[in-house]
């Protein structure tokens, strides 16, 4: 049996992605996937090309399969795609060699780290990524303490 989650986590990967990876794949192959990441950051794109290239074979020996994908990302602003490109999915993870869930498993675990470039005032804080759980102490003094 699949694990839900990871479907749910390959599900909100591949969905935004998932137009512009069947088409590439269609139409040059998986080897042009590495030089398009126009609709999300390039890290993130780089972890869905990462686990396409691991799906695409298993998804090829499954015609109905790609052909179901290729109609999902043709209604990409269809509210149903995402639940049938994760009902698709699990039907494709379902039978991968262990090695190769494994391998998923772990692309779909890396953190996505992406660094923005933000304005920031002599009172602000910028984080880049997830701050949960710190102590975050800035220099800021009222103007009142200043003026002393």
């Amino acid at each position: 049996m699949i694990d839900a989650l990871l479907v749910q986590q390959l599900t909100t990967l591949l969905a935004p992605v998932l137009p512009k990876l069947m088409e590439i794949t269609a139409t040059v192959g998986k080897k042009t996937l590495d030089t398009a990441s126009e609709k999300v950051g390039e890290a993130s794109w780089n972890k869905a090309v990462n686990t396409w290239n691991k799906l695409w074979p298993w998804v090829e020996k499954k015609p109905e399969v790609a052909g179901v994908l290729q109609d999902v990302a043709k209604r990409e602003d269809d509210p149903r795609a995402e639940a049938i490109l994760s009902w698709q999915l699990e039907n494709v993870l379902a039978d991968l060699p262990p090695e190769t869930l494994s391998e998923i498993r772990n692309i779909v675990a890396e953190k996505v780290s992406e660094t923005r470039v933000i304005a920031a005032s002599s009172a602000s804080v910028v984080i880049g990524g997830n701050a949960s759980g710190n102590l975050i102490v800035t220099n800021l003094q009222s103007a009142d303490k200043k003026q002393e």
